[in-house]
């Protein structure tokens, strides 16, 4: 399988890229997507195949300085004083292997929507890319009141909407990859790059002008970025806010040539976005064949919405550096809907690899979970606190290998009477955890698991701030296991917790204390990174290198002093 990796990025910046990079230094080679030194465009790791092991990606900044790029084909250039003041006709719709399309800062946002359907090359991927300012604040498209660019449709092959179809999906998302009008069945836009954006606007009640003119309402569950069936997308360093999805990859028709493939989803900052009053809706809700999805910011969804922070269907996921903040749940990670011959039959589908994250469930932000890390099936039920054998007619997601974590629980009893770590669906559901740093305070009743699955806290774990049972009250002892190895409990000594800072203060009792994978668990080189060698930027997008400073690592995702 191909993901984006650091070796495919350099190929790419040494032939689509000329003048700067994006840090202001000499462009070619070493050119680099995003801010810091040595960054690559990509999320892969190392040269494997997988891009889960290795080196991994390099360090980011939250906020990085962009500078224009050109293409290997062609460049367009967007914005005050350019070629096109409008994206309006770039010819969106016919954009080939190495075209960049650099959209210039300006003090008003876009009022545009867009679209692609091309396909590049892993040495020339198609590329949108914001041009900030010199404070590093991105080009803003508000899909409220926006207007379908023109060059969606620039004629022949080349056009993507079916002005003529109550099908078009114009009103599905601000901006929308998919396969065009002429494109055959299983066609795939692929080797793409949106990088560098804000988008906001496209949430249900808004409208747009379409293609024909028209004011047209979005549907009512709108996208900021929504991917149709689409193969090896970067998205990175965007800023994404107040839609009904963030982002949403389609997967449909059950076959593999319906579904998304390879997403890779790196240091954005995804927030406030949902339907309020709806559960359907996430911040991102991500279907696809092996997802990265790394250094990136993933808050709140809508205030008044109900649906989760992050949602996947995928397999093989790679889920590290990120700060999650939950909502309804904070992580819901379960079956491949509609793709049981397709991403569920996949070699990896089922095992997932998650690591480095900072997972906070407090209910001073606003919202918080009763079970913050959801992890298998969800609408084709789940094992129930009977001595009943539930057994999906579907296969389920099945193994979840979780380490090095920070998971802070804050909650009350009139928050949430019982807060699970985690709901897991099926009896032998397994979560192997090790060197994790989970955080209790608050009066709320804890439990490593709700009603069901196998928990192995292998290895060392810290757990801090109150007794945590094994399971719910009403949970049977047949249908849950929870097995510890060391689990310390010595305070972390956070260095502000009440500001949300969960660095660790001199003296802290996760200082030291990682002991690797434990005996007898094998986690595929592939997608692991041990040990862990970055670490997510606290509530903000972006990764920093994470340093051995004595004797050991420490336990949970941040290195203490």
């Amino acid at each position: 399988m191909r993901r984006w990796v650091a070796l495919g990025a350099a190929l790419f910046l040494a032939a689509a890229c000329s003048g700067t990079d994006e840090t202001g230094g000499t462009g070619g080679a070493g050119a680099t997507a995003t801010g810091g030194s040595g960054a690559t465009a990509t999320g892969g790791g190392g040269s494997g195949a997988t891009g889960g092991g290795g080196s991994g990606p390099a360090p980011t900044v939250s906020d990085p300085v962009t500078t224009r790029r050109v293409g290997s084909h062609d460049t367009y250039d967007v914005g005050p004083g350019q070629p096109y003041e409008e994206p309006d006709t770039v010819p969106w719709g016919a954009l080939v292997a190495g075209d960049v399309v650099n959209i210039h800062h300006r003090a008003t946002p876009y009022a545009w929507k867009l679209c692609l359907r091309g396909q590049g090359t892993p040495s020339d991927p198609i590329v949108v890319h914001g041009v900030t300012d010199a404070s590093g604040n991105r080009p803003v498209f508000d899909f409220n009141g926006a207007r379908t660019a023109s060059g969606c449709n620039p004629g022949g092959a080349a056009d993507i909407f079916d002005t003529a179809s109550v099908w078009s999906l114009e009103d599905y998302a601000g901006f929308i990859v998919r396969a065009g009008v002429s494109d055959p069945y299983g066609y795939k836009p692929a080797w793409i790059v949106i990088a560098n954006l804000e988008l906001t606007g496209a949430a249900p009640g808004n409208s747009f002008v379409s293609l024909t003119g028209a004011t047209t309402p979005y549907i009512g569950s709108p996208a900021g970025i929504w991917l149709q069936p689409s193969a090896d997308v970067l998205l990175e360093n965007n800023v994404i806010h107040d839609h009904g999805f963030g982002f949403f990859t389609m997967a449909k028709d059950a076959t593999l040539e319906a579904a998304c493939e390879r997403i890779t989803v790196r240091s954005n900052r995804v927030y406030g976005n949902g339907v309020v009053g709806s559960y359907y809706e996430h911040n991102l809700y991500v279907q696809s064949t092996n997802p990265v999805v790394e250094g990136n910011y993933f808050g709140l969804t809508r205030a008044g919405s109900l649906g989760s922070t992050y949602k996947s269907r995928s397999s093989g996921e790679i889920f590290r550096y990120n700060w999650v903040e939950a909502s309804a749940r904070a992580i819901d990670w379960v079956y491949s809907e509609d793709q049981t011959p397709g991403i569920a039959t996949q070699s990896d589908y089922g095992v997932d690899y998650a690591y480095g994250n900072v997972v906070v469930n407090d209910c001073s932000l606003g919202n918080c979970a009763g079970a913050p890390i959801h992890y298998g099936g969800d609408n084709l039920g789940e094992q129930d606190d009977t001595t009943n054998l539930f057994v999906p007619t579907t296969p389920y997601r099945s193994h979840l290998f979780f380490y090095a974590n920070t998971v802070v629980n804050r909650l009350d009893s009139g928050d949430s009477w019982r807060t699970a770590v985690f709901d897991l669906s099926e009896r032998a559901t397994r979560v192997d955890a090790w060197d994790n740093l989970f955080y209790f305070a608050g009066t709320s009743n804890y439990s490593w698991v709700q009603s069901s699955g196998d928990v192995a806290l292998g290895g060392t774990n810290l757990a801090f701030g109150a007794t945590v049972a094994d399971a719910s009250d009403l949970a049977l002892a047949v249908n849950y296991t929870v097995t510890v190895g060391t689990l310390l409990m010595a305070d972390p000594l956070f260095v502000a917790p009440g500001s949300f800072d969960f660095g660790l203060g001199a003296g802290s009792g996760a200082i030291d204390q990682a002991t690797g994978v434990p005996a007898g668990i094998t986690p595929d080189a592939g997608y692991a990174q041990i040990p862990v060698a970055l670490a997510p930027v606290q509530q903000r997008n972006g990764l920093v290198a994470r340093t051995l400073h004595g004797a050991a690592l420490d336990l949970g995702a941040l290195e203490g002093p």
